[in-house]
């Protein structure tokens, strides 16, 4: 009886140690993120001028407008067609990373934080040019571009921020009126919140904003990270809601982000020595 006890209470022991480290290591190393997986539904490729496609913005009838990050031009690309079918010149040459459309007109983001506004961009293309607050922080790559929820302002990401970008990223919002932009909210992506914690150790600089769009039916904000492949989904606030990591063979270098009337979303890839995509993705 007595050889019974004593194994008894070693065996409970052993249970209650086995319960305490468990509980260590979980409060130690947060769980991984469980893989949300998409189902592509349909991709096109993209022809050879638009291998380094940096940014999208849906223009209605199966129609995307694309930028690329070396070319001062709007490439107007049909779905249905699978075929660039209209070419909108805006600027010389530069590093072009975010596209937007507000009714007639046109919003173009350089990495430096300068706005190209376009307007009458289909019809009688008329330029002027817009330096964000953005510009003036020093080494500044501004990436992310998108049309507000009300549609009455732009959304502007900081993919690096200077010195700061390990502990937040920079979103602001910009309202449009007449003919100027003004600068109506400034936020701050916490790296250091606990979506982020759960990411591999390895990963660099945790999440660098490279495209950003409005959901319109949820109005939850979408951003991309190109070079880890993520999908990150927020509130207005830029509180997580979740992280969707990418398939890396599929999105290598995901820098655009659509999304049509009804939801749909399209994401495009930089070809990286091979062509470009649009990917239509369900999640």
């Amino acid at each position: 009886m007595r050889d019974l006890r004593t194994a008894l209470g070693i065996s409970l022991g052993l249970v209650i140690l086995a319960g305490g480290i468990s509980w260590y290591v979980l409060k130690k190393e947060p769980m991984k993120p469980r893989y949300t997986y998409h189902q592509v539904m349909e991709q096109w490729a993209l022809p050879k001028v638009l291998e380094e496609v940096s940014a999208l913005a849906y223009l209605g009838q199966n129609q995307l407008a694309c930028v690329q990050d070396e070319q001062g031009i709007i490439y107007i690309y049909d779905l249905t067609q699978s075929a660039i079918t209209e070419e909108i010149s805006f600027g010389e040459d530069g590093d072009y990373e975010g596209i937007a459309i507000a009714q007639k007109d046109a919003f173009v983001l350089r990495s430096d934080g300068v706005l190209f506004w376009v307007k009458n961009f289909r019809e009688d293309p008329q330029v002027s040019t817009f330096e964000t607050s953005l510009f003036d922080i020093p080494k500044v790559d501004v990436e992310g571009l998108s049309l507000n929820a009300e549609g009455n302002g732009l959304l502007v990401a900081a993919k690096h921020n200077s010195d700061h970008s390990e502990e937040y990223k920079i979103i602001i919002e910009l309202l449009i009126g007449g003919d100027d932009l003004r600068e109506h909210h400034r936020l701050h992506l916490d790296m250091h919140d606990p979506a982020f914690a759960s990411l591999d150790e390895d990963l660099e600089d945790k999440f660098s904003p490279s495209a950003i769009a409005v959901h319109p039916v949820s109005q939850q904000w979408y951003l991309l990270d190109a070079r880890n492949s993520l999908l990150l989904i927020t509130d207005a606030g830029l509180q997580p809601d979740r992280i969707i990591e990418l398939d890396k063979s599929l999105l290598p270098q995901p820098e655009g982000l659509a999304f049509s009337e009804s939801g749909e979303l399209y994401v495009s890839t930089e070809g990286d020595g091979k062509p470009g995509k649009i990917v239509k993705l369900q999640l």
